[in-house]
């Protein structure tokens, strides 16, 4: 049987928290595209195409910004369409500079033959950075 949209999106957020690779290279299509928000920190903002590129994304802000093992989601809805899902859910973590992060995120994907073929990210990126220090004016402006 066919992996749905919504079983793909389950498997791939708490992957995505934990940086299983396995998990990740079975969900996302090798040719993948990851839009992030325009306010995103520059060093993470996209679009960042095919799979390593969301590969490094994902360990590169997991690494750099957050204590390694302690981010989690908390999934609170997904939704799924044809090949489009939604997810909405919580990013915990627990923050470099010893801060505990709780961030609301909806993420948009378009699923095709049980792999991620395009996710747009969306989040509260003025409180992510003022957990991180980060002040948006000089590079938004």
């Amino acid at each position: 049987m066919a992996r749905t949209p919504h079983d793909v999106i389950a498997d791939f957020l708490p992957a995505m928290a934990s940086n299983d690779r396995s998990v990740l290279l079975a969900v996302l299509a090798e040719d993948m595209v990851w839009h992030t928000p325009p306010s995103t920190i520059p060093e993470f903002r996209g679009p960042h195409r095919g799979r390593a590129a969301a590969l490094e994304l994902i360990g590169g802000a997991g690494s750099s910004l957050f204590v390694r093992g302690s981010q989690r989601v908390e999934i609170e809805h997904v939704i799924a369409e044809g090949e489009l899902a939604a997810a909405q859910f919580r990013q915990v973590a627990r923050t470099t500079a010893g801060r505990d992060y709780d961030n609301l995120y909806a993420f948009f994907f378009r699923v095709r033959d049980g792999r991620i073929q395009e996710l747009w990210e969306n989040t509260d990126t003025a409180y992510a950075l003022a957990m991180f220090d980060r002040n948006a004016a000089s590079w938004l402006l």
